[in-house]
């Protein structure tokens, strides 16, 4: 899923729709310089199977109350570089 320029910053979601736990360590995602690491996922560690992650511009806290998010939910705020995405 995919969000921009939402009312409360942009985000993409992830899912882990395997059946085993992906571990995101060294994983990066960039869609706009090239440059591996842009935005550096190893944050999230191992995602379950069945897992939401997401990945925001927003600030983590700002984020997850405007979406009622609960604590447990894995995601890495205030990524700048995603801004320049859209």
């Amino acid at each position: 899923e995919y969000m921009y320029a939402g009312a409360n910053g942009e985000f993409f979601e992830l899912t882990n729709v395997g059946m085993d736990p992906v571990d995101m360590t060294g994983f990066s995602f960039d869609d706009n310089t090239n440059l591996p690491g842009s935005i550096d996922l190893s944050g999230f560690g191992a995602v379950a199977a069945g897992e939401s992650v997401i990945i925001t511009d927003s600030g983590e806290a700002a984020f997850r109350t405007a979406w009622g998010l609960a604590p447990g939910v894995k995601i890495l705020g205030g990524t700048a570089a995603l801004a320049a995405l859209g």
